[in-house]
C-alpha cells in the first residue's frame, strides 16, 4: 500500500541502548506506523486527520493493523 510506504518514511526508529528497550521500541515503532498507515488511509478516503485521529481509539486493533479503514470511515460518519 502506497500510504503506507509514506509512514515509513514519516516516522523514524529511535535510538535504543539495550536489547530490551530495543524490542520494546521496535514494537511501540511498527505500532505507530500501523496507527499513522490508519490515519492516512482514512484521510485519502477523505476524512479531517483530527477526525481520523479519533477514530483510532473506537477501531478493533486487528482492524489498525491490517488498515482495514472500512470501521473508520463509520465511526467518522457518525460523528
Amino acid at each position: 500500500m502506497l500510504v503506507t510506504a509514506e509512514v515509513e518514511k514519516q516516522i523514524e526508529p529511535p535510538k535504543v541502548k539495550n536489547d530490551d528497550e530495543a524490542t520494546n521500541m521496535d514494537t511501540t515503532y511498527k505500532i505507530d506506523q500501523q496507527k499513522e498507515a490508519f490515519v492516512q488511509g482514512l484521510i485519502a478516503s477523505g476524512f479531517y486527520r483530527q477526525l481520523a485521529e479519533q477514530a483510532l481509539d473506537h477501531i478493533d486493533e486487528e482492524d489498525i493493523i491490517t488498515c482495514n479503514i472500512s470501521q473508520g470511515n463509520k465511526f467518522a460518519f457518525y460523528l
